[in-house]
């Protein structure tokens, strides 16, 4: 049984990055224990080295992977009492290539949105009434922020193209990948604003933590760009605008999802803290229903 006064947060991609940087936050913290789901026993053995958690009590490394969806409705089915908090961290993205899922579903649509749709739908009785949810989004996700890299933006186009991987009038692989993840987080940012009105005690939001190079994001592309991601730009990241790093954008989500800065239900915050103005669909309202009627069959 729960502690009175003790907070449950589950994270998914813990693994590495900001989400290893959160847990380690978060466990600074005495009265919260935490729940990050692995691939596999070998992720948990190295999550827990990573972590050196001094109380083994205070944090679980159960089995989901999210690029299976009947692992992910296992996963929510073996989750007991309440969850407080609840970050949805975990991102691919495909380099040269159109990768699927074990589902049959284009791997940056099937993880980045649609498994985390189907693991919060299915959570949803466990979460507390002042429940914190989050989305991770991406600057890639804005035409003109995303320029810069080679993105150009989200592309609302109906979820049956987005599973498949098909963007109208683009044939070259590379662009495809780049366009299913800018899609992906600016699909991040609309769930945070579709579930917002629908419980006005809980707190769901989407966060925007910066470019970081070093982490895993580039691990599936080719052998230069994992080099430059890993080595070359982190060095070049600190005389560019908009880069962070791991440490300094996990203790802003800390805050948020911990409660102690107050933000607006639905907004998408900036790693320095600044509410940004997302680039939507004009018909966000439309769409929204378009893409969740959709999502809701996989549940």
């Amino acid at each position: 049984m729960k502690k009175i006064g003790l907070k449950t947060a589950l994270i998914t991609g813990a693994t590495s990055g900001l989400g290893l940087a959160l847990a380690k936050n978060l466990l600074q913290q005495s009265d919260i224990q935490l729940i990050l789901p692995v691939r596999n026993a070998q992720r948990a053995k190295e999550l827990q080295l990573a972590l050196t958690v001094a109380k083994p009590n205070q944090v679980s490394f159960p089995t989901m992977d999210l690029s299976n969806l009947a692992s992910v409705r296992a996963f929510a089915g073996s989750l007991k009492g309440s969850l407080d908090i609840v970050m949805l961290n975990a991102g691919t993205q495909s380099a040269t290539q159109v990768i699927y899922t074990d589902d049959g579903l284009e791997q940056t649509f099937g993880v980045n949105h649609l498994a985390h749709h189907v693991l919060l739908s299915n959570i949803e009785q466990l979460l507390s009434p002042n429940a914190v949810i989050g989305w991770v989004g991406s600057g890639t996700h804005h035409p003109e922020l995303a320029k810069t890299f080679g993105y150009t933006g989200a592309h609302y186009i109906a979820p049956e193209l987005l599973v498949k991987g098909e963007f109208p009038n683009i044939s070259d692989n590379s662009q495809a990948s780049r366009n299913a993840y800018s899609t992906s987080k600016g699909l991040n940012i609309l769930s945070a604003r579709h579930f917002a009105p629908i419980n006005p005690t809980r707190r769901y939001f989407s966060f925007d933590p910066g470019l970081m190079p070093g982490t895993g994001l580039a691990r599936e592309g080719g052998a230069i760009q994992r080099l430059a991601w890993k080595y070359i730009l982190p060095t070049a990241a600190k005389f560019m605008k908009g880069t962070s790093t791991p440490q300094r954008s996990s203790a802003a989500l800390a805050e948020i999802l911990l409660r102690n800065k107050t933000i607006n239900s639905g907004d998408y915050v900036e790693f320095t803290g600044h509410i940004l103005k997302p680039y939507l669909p004009s018909n966000e309202a439309d769409y929204a229903k378009q893409i969740f009627d959709f999502s809701n069959r996989y549940i």
